[in-house]
C-alpha cells in the first residue's frame, strides 16, 4: 500500500496481478458516531468484489503485519469487517460511510441508508468489538477497489 495526499489516500501497488494485500488502519481510535466515510478512487473490472470496512480494538502499531489477512484477522476477538457494497455499486463515483451507532454499525452509499449483510464467517459487530475501548477503523482495499479516499467526521 502507498499513503498520499497527508496519508488520506490509500492505494494498493501491482493491481494487475494482485487483488489483495490492501489493509490500512485509522490513525487514530473513533469515538462511537465519528462517521468514516470512504471516497472511492479508481477501480479494476478484473475481479469480482469490493473493499471491505470494520472497527479493531487492537492498537495498529500492535499488530504483527504477517496476520493482516482478512477474514483470518476478522475470526478474532477485537475485530470485526465487513464486506461493502454490492459490487455493481462500486465505482469512483461512490462515497461510502460507516460509524458505530451504540452496539451497531450504521452505514450510507452516497447518503442513502445501507444494511450490510452478515455472511455465515462473520462474527456479529456487537459480539466482536467493545464500544467502550478504543476502536480503530479498518479498511482493506480489496478486489475492484484499487484506492480509497478515506475522511473521519466528529460526532
Amino acid at each position: 500500500m502507498t499513503l498520499s495526499e497527508g496519508a488520506t489516500v490509500a492505494t494498493r501497488v501491482r493491481t494487475s496481478d494482485k487483488f489483495c494485500n490492501g489493509i490500512v488502519f485509522g490513525d487514530r481510535p473513533v469515538a462511537p458516531g465519528e462517521k468514516i466515510t470512504i471516497a472511492i478512487k479508481p477501480t479494476v473490472r478484473k475481479w469480482s468484489g469490493a473493499f471491505r470496512f470494520g472497527f479493531t480494538n487492537h492498537n495498529p502499531d500492535t499488530i504483527d503485519p504477517k496476520l493482516l489477512a482478512i477474514p483470518d484477522l476478522t475470526r478474532k476477538q477485537g475485530y470485526w469487517a465487513q464486506t461493502a457494497a454490492p459490487v455493481e455499486d462500486v465505482s469512483q463515483r461512490v462515497k461510502f460511510s460507516y460509524w458505530c451507532n451504540g452496539n451497531t454499525v450504521e452505514c450510507t452509499i452516497n447518503g442513502k441508508p445501507w444494511v450490510p449483510k452478515q455472511t455465515r464467517n462473520q462474527m456479529d459487530f456487537a459480539t466482536s468489538v467493545d464500544v467502550h475501548k478504543p476502536m480503530w477503523p479498518i479498511i482493506d482495499v480489496y478486489k475492484q477497489t484499487t484506492s480509497v479516499k478515506i475522511s473521519v467526521e466528529g460526532t
